[in-house]
């Protein structure tokens, strides 16, 4: 498995997705090797974790220095010409276009069948957000912006052109790939694959007052958290035009706690003092693995504003294994679990005052409604890491199979 990022080293959905398969495909009796980046130089190169065998690669200095797309294309080859050396793969994984590709650069890789898992499209949003580069300044990045977006795209075709067979966790992942890359992948088997989720570890807090007085909350204040990258396309800032018309209209002791990092976080920070509600937020900062399930647990709503490519959203079935719902815009795709569940939890529009009206319902009527075991149980029912590793082997042996 090849991934960009892991939840191990770094806050992210993909990351935790790419994580959480070879978990779960090790437990299944898989020799799993895990290959990824080394972002930080205090991170182990070559480790064993529940049966995965994570190997760190490149060099963490020229990842910041490049930028991780770059440095991803040069430092994966000399990775997986190594592990081609010590063992026969039956097959490779690839979460992320950049480090596909990279494989892809070494000839005898193009003999292994290889399965691209489509989370979204990067050059998407790259597209949407822009470029995010230390020491890079406005002009040069929006001269490079163009340039770099062509180029992701074509590294996205590549892989995909490549590809035995494609993988998404949602119809809207689906319905993206075709539109971007539809005479790419017009012969090519795309397979809805299940979502999961560490029913263990996100589980119902025995008691919420404990879990909130180890984070630090009021007993009685509501809370509303929300688990985000801090990049445009996220919509953090709509959260927060929401949340202060919804504390204006409710009153009381609200708080909004924002989980996770991002280039953004200034300006959201400031955002926050120019709208007077920085006493109700909690900027938090990275949480780490054992304080994420805490925040959801403490949580009375989890929100999810994403303005743009929400290619599922793994904070939301997260949020309701630990029995707290889950409001979100109808974005990507948000709806698709959330009309499940119940459809006052989806607002009308990824803006701030439809965002603002199901913020008010929950607070004057939905937090008095019983979710928890609602959707604790919605969640075992539709998301299991195990039934993905079932549908990951089925895709090995009837379709990738075939190209072995």
């Amino acid at each position: 498995i090849l991934a960009q990022e892991i939840s191990l080293d770094a806050p992210g959905g993909s990351g935790r997705v790419a994580w959480e398969q070879a978990r779960a495909l090790a437990a299944a009796g898989h020799t799993v090797a895990l290959g990824v980046p080394r972002c930080d130089e205090k991170l182990k190169e070559e480790e064993k974790r529940e049966g995965v065998t994570i190997f760190r690669f490149g060099d963490p200095a020229r990842r910041r220095k490049l930028g991780r797309s770059v440095s991803d294309v040069v430092d994966t080859p000399r990775f997986v010409k190594q592990m081609l050396a010590g063992a026969r793969w039956d097959a490779i994984i690839a979460h992320h276009p950049h480090v596909g590709y990279g494989a892809l650069r070494v000839a005898s890789v193009r003999r292994v069948p290889l399965l691209y898992i489509f989370h979204a499209s990067a050059a998407a949003e790259i597209e949407y957000e822009g470029l995010s580069r230390p020491g890079l300044q406005h002009f040069p990045a929006l001269f490079l912006k163009p340039i770099f977006v062509s180029w992701t795209r074509w590294v996205e075709r590549r892989v995909l052109r490549r590809a035995n067979a494609v993988g998404v966790f949602s119809d809207y992942s689906g319905k993206l790939l075709k539109q971007l890359y539809g005479f790419t992948v017009r012969k090519k088997e795309i397979v809805r694959l299940p979502m999961g989720v560490d029913m263990d570890r996100f589980e119902i807090a025995a008691s919420r007052d404990a879990v909130r007085r180890r984070l630090g909350i009021a007993k009685n204040e509501l809370l509303l958290v929300t688990v985000r990258r801090l990049v445009p396309r996220t919509g953090v800032r709509v959260l927060l035009d929401a949340f202060r018309v919804m504390r204006d209209r409710v009153g009381g002791a609200v708080t909004l706690a924002v989980i996770g990092e991002g280039r953004e976080r200034t300006m959201l920070e400031r955002y926050a003092k120019t709208l007077g509600i920085t006493e109700q937020v909690l900027f938090v900062g990275r949480a780490t693995d054992a304080d994420l399930p805490l925040w959801y647990q403490a949580a009375d709503v989890c929100v999810v504003p994403t303005v743009a490519y929400e290619g599922f959203g793994v904070s939301i079935v997260e949020s309701m294994a630990c029995g707290v719902p889950v409001i979100g815009t109808p974005v990507g795709a948000i709806p698709e679990i959330l009309l499940a569940l119940d459809e006052r939890l989806l607002a009308d529009a990824a803006r701030p005052l439809p965002l603002a009206d199901r913020l008010v319902w929950f607070a004057e009527e939905g937090v008095n409604e019983d979710w928890k075991e609602r959707a604790r149980k919605f969640v075992e029912r539709w998301y299991s890491w195990e039934r993905h590793a079932e549908k990951i082997e089925e895709i090995l042996e009837e379709k990738i199979g075939r190209a072995a």
